[in-house]
């Protein structure tokens, strides 16, 4: 990985667990938080849980209707357990990559190719708004304007919306056609904010626990809460029935004048 000087580019495959989310866009429109902004994890848990309330509420509950494609994760585990011995990192948000990136350049040193990002994920993450902060949607788009990544590929699903897609970011691969790619650098994300919680358990199976729990002796990073179960939290279920008792039956002094 580290030897003399050479125009091989670095190469890095990022993945979004969202990519595998299969849902409705009526699901999207009436669960999802609008923006690219992720909220702290205490607000995303208290969103999450006034959501499974809602849909409890209803009658029907559309989010645990949601499940993934365990074919498409199927591929995605067998790239990741396929590499040689690349710099890993497991991590909840996506916008961890950019200084994961920018923090091992120095890794790669004798490469002067450039690096260039496959991005395997529901969102482009090149949203270009008047929010100078970096965050989940726009990681991407400030690497490119930095110049420090080069080339940059978007595996994305037939749901995904491509009307503010920077052009620099190529829509021209499908995940399998990254079946046999070597890759320099692993980053995968849960993205709690987008992804329901009672799915957490496919995220670490898929995805994490082959990068964590590697026995090839593989550098990994990892956010230490990452494999824990958000829906099976005592706090989290706690949370979804009072705020469904709240709902079905409001108290009485609340509805008088």
């Amino acid at each position: 990985m580290f030897g003399r000087r050479t125009k091989e580019p670095i190469r890095v495959l990022s993945i979004d667990f969202d990519y595998f989310l299969l849902f409705q866009k009526k699901e999207v429109l009436c669960f999802y938080p609008d923006g690219q902004r992720e909220n702290s994890n205490s607000v995303t848990q208290l969103i999450w849980a006034t959501n499974y309330a809602s849909a409890k509420a209803s009658g029907f509950d559309m989010l645990q209707n949601v499940v993934i494609n365990e074919s498409d994760a199927e591929i995605a585990r067998k790239i990741i357990e396929q590499q040689s011995e690349p710099l890993c990192m497991v991590a909840d948000s996506h916008v961890h990559l950019h200084d994961f990136i920018i923090g091992s350049e120095d890794r790669f040193l004798g490469r002067s190719g450039g690096i260039i990002v496959y991005n395997v994920d529901f969102h482009h993450d090149t949203y270009a708004n008047t929010d100078p902060k970096l965050h989940c949607g726009n990681w991407l788009l400030k690497l490119l304007d930095d110049g420090i990544v080069t080339e940059a590929h978007w595996i994305s699903t037939p749901d995904s919306l491509t009307e503010t897609l920077d052009p620099r970011c190529k829509q021209d691969m499908a995940l399998r056609d990254l079946v046999g790619m070597d890759f320099d650098m692993v980053f995968v994300c849960r993205s709690g904010s987008w992804v329901h919680p009672h799915l957490d358990p496919f995220f670490a199976e898929y995805l994490a626990k082959p990068l964590i729990q590697n026995r090839r002796g593989w550098e990994c990073r990892f956010q230490q809460d990452i494999l824990l179960n958000r829906y099976l939290d005592p706090d989290f279920q706690q949370a979804v029935t009072q705020i469904l008792s709240v709902m079905t039956h409001p108290p009485k002094n609340c509805l008088q004048h």
